[in-house]
């Protein structure tokens, strides 16, 4: 759903995966700060459960906060 051509923007949740939602990260990543990015990150604090404001994501059991699965 999130490579149809006629998508404006996508909402990817960090969860630091590899694969073909991986490669949207990378994308995501790359374009963070830039204008109109295709995708952005949603970053979370897997302790907590809850989102954080960030694109980072903090894995269960460390402080550690990691943008991407294989940077």
């Amino acid at each position: 759903m999130l490579t149809i051509k006629s998508l404006k923007l996508g909402l990817i949740i960090n969860r630091l995966k590899t694969g073909d939602i991986g490669k949207l990260a990378n994308t995501a990543a790359e374009r963070m700060g830039k204008n109109n990015p295709k995708y952005v990150l949603q970053g979370r604090n897997e302790n907590t459960g809850l989102w954080i404001p960030t694109e980072y994501t903090i894995k269960l059991g460390s402080n550690e906060e990691k943008l991407l699965a294989n940077p």
